[in-house]
């Protein structure tokens, strides 16, 4: 069983782009092995409407996910996703495990 983490961000896909390739490049060593990342995609009305029915007021513009690659790897979906959070701390930006719960 594959743990996906989907991200959804106020930016828009043409400025979350980059930010996620200067990221992974940055964080090569946590992110190469570990994690498959998605592109970078326009959210739809039912992202917002998932969000509000967690109780989030927040219209999602722009989200991505992460996949876990193998459980042998020595690095937890939690650090990516306090870093990938702390990467993105100036923007509004919400974690959630598979989609459904946040994080």
């Amino acid at each position: 069983m594959s743990v996906t983490i989907v991200f959804h961000t106020s930016l828009d896909v043409k400025d979350l782009e980059p930010r996620l390739n200067e990221i992974t490049t940055r964080h090569k060593e946590l992110f190469k092995n570990a994690f498959s990342f998605s592109r970078a995609r326009q959210s739809k009305v039912l992202d917002t409407e998932i969000l509000k029915d967690e109780g989030v007021e927040f219209h999602s513009v722009s989200k991505f996910s992460i996949t876990l690659l193998g459980y042998k790897s020595n690095c937890r979906t939690t650090d990516a996703v306090a870093l990938l959070k702390k990467e993105f701390s100036d923007v509004k930006f919400i974690a959630m495990h598979q989609n459904e719960t946040l994080m």
